[in-house]
């Protein structure tokens, strides 16, 4: 399923600038200003929530009144340890718990295994672990699985009364699951939509990594929306949940509260919706990359002080992070500016790890866009780097690196230098100059025509094809009624790339731009961006 994004203004600050060089100060007018920080969504993780039920089944009761005695925990040989799933793949979180404690490793094998095939409830007792050491391993399955889309964060716990040693080890859990994914239907849907997906990606076999990784972080960044009304939704509900003063109540109306919007948490919701909070992204781009051979776990934590989650990636043998919500920007442009960064960085951008166990050094910068890329820069700027960026894209990246974290320095030192950089560019006419950006990242947008301003505008292309396209606009009224389509022209696809659009056909008055790309094989597709236009 193809979710169109919601209208855009990638417009941010429109300005018409006219030669000769002097007039530039004194025509210059400042649009509204942007607060990048607003566009980060700062609070979409839920933790595990669990209902804890002391009572242990019948059945294990003994007659001298002592309710259970564990048998000492006697680990197998370790070839026995393996099954299915965890021998298939290499899964971080089972990696780690497995070095730290045989124990763990075994009760993740039983966690998993019952949660793939769906049970009802699944014996833990012989693993003798501790509710929170049950908690550690439960969060390790579910930031391995993407898959298990139909698991609410929630369930039962049922621990074991025991004489000896004196303290409470997990007897059973019984999970909660989500009703509506349950079927064999929902399996072929998720399915088909990740095939789909990955097609569309344009991710290849023979690429690299790198480019595997870039490929699927912009078609999810293109299609997935944040849902900022369920969490909004969630919120209120849990506030009014909070309210109920019996406290066992009160957990229940919770665990109620998180099974009602469980679903924006899941792959599933990301990739056939189109719709999640950020652990239903990062889900989604988790399975989609493991699909292509890279192994990927969810980190937990905080961002910007709320709850969220992000991806661990690991790419050429280095570990890497990824915030892909965070590079879905609210306005439609695809950033970067969290797309492999390492541990400095992640500090950097208000990231905050809370995993109930070890994550790796993430010490490399090879893989970091910018360092592929170019365009990291100082309050200074760096002339070279924007002038050939613009020349060959009519647009430039910029990764400011000033302690400030403020985008809007570059702004300012980008408008001084305009009269420089229009010559060096070799513009030499009226040309507009716009304006997108995240805390850290500044999309700066050049370009000139003679026709009309807003009939010459700047979309990004989030994903790349390696067969030969041609791109059609179609111009819509206010109503969404399409009343003219045609053909851009003079227009190369490469990867993340923004393309200038040039209409000598346009009408008079048009609402809505939204581009298209066709070939052959998929026939006509949105490019999920559309652009606002004002009269």
């Amino acid at each position: 399923m193809i979710v169109m994004k919601k209208v855009i203004g990638i417009l941010l600050t429109t300005l018409l600038l006219m030669m000769p060089a002097q007039t530039f100060a004194e025509i210059y007018t400042v649009g509204e200003e942007i607060s990048f920080e607003e566009t980060l969504p700062t609070n979409g993780y839920i933790p595990l929530q669990l209902e804890e039920q002391e009572k242990l089944d019948e059945e294990t009761s003994l007659e001298d009144g002592c309710p259970y005695m564990l048998r000492p925990f006697m680990a197998e040989e370790e070839e026995d340890l393996e099954f299915a799933d965890v021998s298939k793949r290499e899964y971080y979180g089972y990696t780690v718990l497995k070095k730290e404690n045989l124990k763990y490793a075994y009760a993740y094998r039983w966690l998993a295994n019952g949660l793939l095939n769906k049970d009802e409830e699944i014996v833990l007792i012989d693993a003798h672990i501790t509710k929170d050491e049950f908690d550690m391993v439960l969060q390790a399955v579910i930031n391995d699985h993407p898959e298990l889309y139909y698991l609410n964060c929630s369930g039962g716990v049922t621990y074991s009364q025991l004489c000896f040693p004196l303290v409470k080890h997990v007897y059973k859990f019984r999970p909660d699951y989500i009703e509506e994914y349950m079927d064999e239907r929902s399996a072929a849907v998720f399915q088909y939509a990740v095939t789909d997906i990955l097609k569309r990606s344009g991710a290849r076999p023979s690429m690299s990594e790198y480019d595997k990784a870039i490929m699927i972080h912009n078609e999810l960044a293109a299609r997935i929306q944040y849902d900022n009304d369920s969490l909004a939704g969630y919120t209120a509900d849990m506030q009014e949940a909070s309210k109920i003063e019996n406290a066992q109540e009160q957990q229940t109306a919770m665990i109620q509260v998180i099974a009602k919007y469980a679903d924006i948490h899941t792959a599933y919701n990301a990739l056939v919706k189109g719709t999640a909070v950020c652990d239903g992204y990062v889900k989604a781009y988790q399975y989609l990359l493991r699909e292509v051979g890279i192994l990927s776990h969810m980190a937990t934590g905080y961002g910007a002080g709320g709850g969220h989650a992000w991806n661990l990636v690991r790419l050429d043998g280095e570990w890497y992070y990824t915030d892909l919500t965070w590079d879905d920007n609210k306005n439609g442009l695809v950033f970067y500016a969290y797309f492999n960064m390492d541990d400095a960085q992640l500090a950097d951008t208000q990231h905050v790890l809370d995993n109930p166990y070890d994550m790796p050094e993430c010490t490399s910068t090879d893989l970091n866009y910018y360092t592929v890329n170019g365009g990291r820069m100082s309050a200074e700027g760096d002339l070279d780097h924007v002038v050939a960026q613009l020349r060959d894209n009519s647009y430039a990246r910029v990764y400011y690196t000033g302690e400030d974290g403020n985008t809007l320095v570059l702004w300012d030192w980008f408008y001084s230098n305009l009269q420089e950089i229009a010559k060096r560019v070799g513009i030499t006419s009226q040309f507009y100059v716009n304006r997108s950006g995240t805390r850290r990242e500044l999309i700066l947008m050049l370009y000139h025509d003679t026709a009309a301003p807003l009939k010459n505008a700047a979309v990004e292309v989030c994903s790349m094809t390696d067969r030969e396209c041609r791109v059609f606009a179609g111009f819509y009224d206010e109503e969404d009624h399409l009343i003219h389509m045609g053909e851009v022209q003079d227009v190369e696809l490469k990867a993340n790339s923004i393309i200038r659009v040039k209409f000598g056909d346009a009408p008079e008055e048009y609402h809505t731009v939204k581009y298209f790309i066709w070939d052959q094989e998929a026939g006509m597709k949105p490019l999920y961006q559309k652009v606002s236009v004002e009269y």
